[in-house]
């Protein structure tokens, strides 16, 4: 009893240190705010300590690079995108912080095995309200494991309604979204798929062939809702003046925090149409893990709230991609051999006990598989 009271304690003090350290960060980029309307490089990763620069500098000037957006071409979006990008520095900031204080208490929470098959209806809760599944894109072992989980769910989630949500899946009424744009049959989702490969000008079968989770997933009775809204994100991306944005111009605007921000609440609000509509349902969210991880600045989890559960799929070359803080972990050197040993073999790591670390390391469960 007493040392479920202290772990108690200790979860809620975590807990409350990363709310803590998430209302400073957002503290801190309102104070700048103005200062980095136009900021520098330099500016925007000036708050960083200076061991934490010399060990992730690279990463966090890719960070700051690959977010900017032109200021001439965007002046109020450009300005709250630095913004979002200095509190994304300072947020990882203090996550590393937090994370080295307990890392000797982390590393004994987590649970890896290697399995032939991952077995999700032990890993998997219950009594989730909305299960998000993550993946890196366009890695095919990936979207494969990802379609056995989504065609477990029917076994895992016995006499519970399902719903898919879907990053990549336009939205047939952009941001108003309903239960009447359900797509419940494979015709409907390639007519709908059809249409947006039209928009971003590519082959059906290149969007098809990324979509197999959404197939999959229509094809074992779950209906499927897009979250994409892509004329909200043209429009979006279109610089003042003009009616439409080059394809350059698009992809930067979607691919920036201010853009990342902007498809997080539209996917939230999509979701949250979903459970008032059923709430006893269980929504299941498929996205790329940069929307949908807990440690992320504007995650789709903190935007919808109640019980969620996140997996992510992955490859071992992309773990630091999606949390640098994955660097630290190196498994024992059995369950190395064993996951090496065999391509089909998927590494699960998961938490031993709910735990408030999650919300450092992005997820609750992660399977890896061979690229």
């Amino acid at each position: 009893m007493k040392k479920r009271l202290g772990m108690a304690v200790l979860v809620l003090l975590l807990a409350c240190s990363w709310a803590q350290a998430q209302k400073n960060v957002i503290k801190l980029g309102q104070k700048v705010s103005r200062g980095v309307a136009r900021a520098t490089e330099q500016q925007l990763l000036k708050s960083v300590p200076a061991r934490t620069l010399s060990l992730y500098g690279p990463e966090l000037r890719a960070l700051v690079a690959s977010n900017r957006l032109p200021a001439n071409t965007f002046p109020k979006l450009a300005r709250r995108n630095d913004l979002l990008t200095y509190q994304a520095v300072n947020l990882f900031v203090a996550q590393e912080k937090l994370f080295l204080e307990q890392a000797p208490l982390l590393v004994e929470k987590i649970e890896s095995r290697v399995y032939s098959r991952v077995p999700y209806a032990a890993l998997l809760p219950k009594d989730a309200e909305v299960l998000y599944i993550g993946e890196i894109h366009g890695v095919p072992r990936v979207q494969q494991e990802i379609v056995t989980l989504v065609k477990s769910l029917r076994t895992v989630y016995p006499g519970r309604n399902i719903y898919l949500a879907a990053e990549g899946v336009p939205a047939a009424f952009d941001l108003d979204y309903s239960t009447d744009d359900l797509i419940h049959t494979r015709e409907a989702l390639l007519e709908r798929l059809h249409e947006a490969a039209e928009l971003a000008d590519m082959e059906l079968t290149e969007l098809v062939a990324s979509s197999s989770v959404v197939l999959a997933a229509v094809e074992a009775g779950i209906p499927v809702l897009g979250l994409e809204s892509e004329g909200a994100l043209c429009r979006l991306a279109t610089p003042k003046g003009r009616k439409m944005p080059t394809e350059e111009e698009y992809e930067q605007v979607v691919t920036s925090l201010a853009g990342m921000e902007f498809r997080n609440r539209g996917f939230a609000k999509g979701i949250k149409v979903l459970r008032k509509a059923d709430p006893d349902a269980l929504i299941v969210v498929y996205g790329g893990i940069d929307h949908l991880a807990y440690h992320q600045l504007s995650s789709v989890p903190a935007l919808v709230g109640g019980k969620s559960f996140v997996v992510q799929v992955t490859v071992p070359a992309a773990l630091a991609e999606s949390n640098l803080l994955f660097r630290y972990f190196r498994e024992p050197d059995d369950i190395r051999r064993a996951f090496k040993a065999s391509p089909d073999a998927k590494l699960a790591e998961y938490w031993k006990e709910p735990t408030s670390f999650n919300q450092l390391l992005g997820n609750d469960l992660t399977v890896i598989v061979h690229e």
